[in-house]
């Protein structure tokens, strides 16, 4: 058991079409190198060579199709939590400051935690001041 290669179909029926259609292609070529060959003939073999082409790559990517694997997620039971979150609004006044600071957070209460939001607020301090 220690000789088995593990080679996938894929790379097998990949490996197959391209020995198929090189062996078209070169029986092409041969005819079209054959003398007292009229110019039509010359360009049917030049369009058929380009066909195999086409044709093996529409085959090689038909069979990477097939072998990649597709997976379809679907939700067959789903449960929604609706947790309540009280949100405040406040305002900071500072002794030495004139401007005063507003801010909102919200406090959760299945985590206990007050998180700040918004743009308005600036002191991280004192919310992690509060959850302490």
């Amino acid at each position: 058991m220690g000789n088995f290669k593990n080679i996938s179909a894929e790379s097998k029926e990949v490996k197959r079409i391209d020995r198929y259609y090189a062996s078209l292609k070169a029986e092409a070529e041969k005819r079209m190198k054959r003398k007292n060959l009229s110019e039509g003939k010359v360009n049917e073999y030049k369009h058929k060579i380009n066909l195999y082409d086409v044709e093996k790559n529409r085959q090689i990517n038909e069979i990477k199709e097939r072998c990649s694997v597709k997976l379809e997620i679907i939700f067959q039971n789903t449960v929604v939590y609706a947790v309540p979150i009280i949100y405040f609004k406040y305002k900071s006044i500072y002794k030495n400051k004139l401007e005063n600071e507003l801010g909102e957070c919200c406090f959760n209460k299945i985590t206990g935690q007050i998180v700040g939001i918004g743009p308005s607020h600036k002191s991280k301090k004192n919310i992690r001041r509060m959850n302490e």
